[in-house]
């Protein structure tokens, strides 16, 4: 399967989970301890929703217009994949 039909597979997985669909295919994912921010990265829409389940990248995950790399993967962003 082609990067588009991936990331076409990851935005319905996204909208079932109850996020919005990000723009550029990438989420920012944010963990917290208590009210310290233990980390955050720039992962895309297939990492989320395809290979893996959003609950394992932190407790906020919002859609962003970062269209860089993936920091899971290394995959690009929606503006940049293949066809």
């Amino acid at each position: 399967m082609n990067t588009t039909k991936k990331y076409a597979l990851a935005d319905k997985s996204a909208i079932t989970h109850g996020y919005n669909i990000s723009p550029t295919g990438i989420y920012v994912c944010k963990e917290y301890e208590g009210d310290i921010l233990l980390d955050s990265m720039n992962v895309c829409a297939i990492c989320l929703f395809v290979t893996d389940e959003p609950y394992n990248y932190g407790e906020e995950i919002t859609p962003t217009r970062y269209d860089g790399d993936c920091d899971d993967c290394g995959g690009d962003s929606r503006f940049y994949c293949e066809s």
